[in-house]
């Protein structure tokens, strides 16, 4: 589906991009959205990835949430990382769980691409502690 293409490429310009908190978020609402639609085990394991990089980022609070709120997860967690040894910082890159929390509510209540964007944009504004922002997407290596 659209939805399932969307969540993928989220993902992976996330990662490439070193944003760690924003794969994380991706990851998770995509495992939440397969949970939704029936596809448990693909779920899983795309759960165990935002476990993953919510470790990077250096938020063992939300993996352990995570891993309380699916106990399935510990299995596909295990071997691919170890929550709580973190390496991520919490330069001017982070956001608070708060910001994290509002982002995942605006995408799984926001079907819409143009609504989505405005409501991060929103967010991401507020926590930024900006008065504007603007957002800059690459096509063909071209900034739009």
């Amino acid at each position: 589906s659209k939805a399932l293409a969307l969540y993928e490429e989220a993902i992976s310009f996330s990662a490439k991009a070193g944003f760690n908190n924003f794969a994380a978020l991706a990851c998770e609402l995509a495992g939440r959205f397969h949970l939704s639609i029936g596809g448990s085990r693909s779920a899983i394991t795309i759960l165990a990835e935002a476990c993953h990089y919510y470790d990077q980022w250096g938020a063992p609070a939300k993996v352990q949430r995570l891993l309380n709120e699916y106990p399935q997860l510990h299995k596909a967690t295990e071997a691919g990382f170890s929550h709580g040894d973190t390496t991520g910082d919490n330069g001017p890159h982070s956001l608070d769980i708060s910001a994290v929390l509002k982002a995942s509510q605006a995408i799984s209540g926001e079907i819409v691409l143009n609504r989505l964007l405005d409501k991060l944009m929103r967010i991401v504004i507020e926590n930024a502690g900006a008065q504007k922002a603007t957002l800059l997407l690459n096509n063909k290596n071209r900034l739009e």
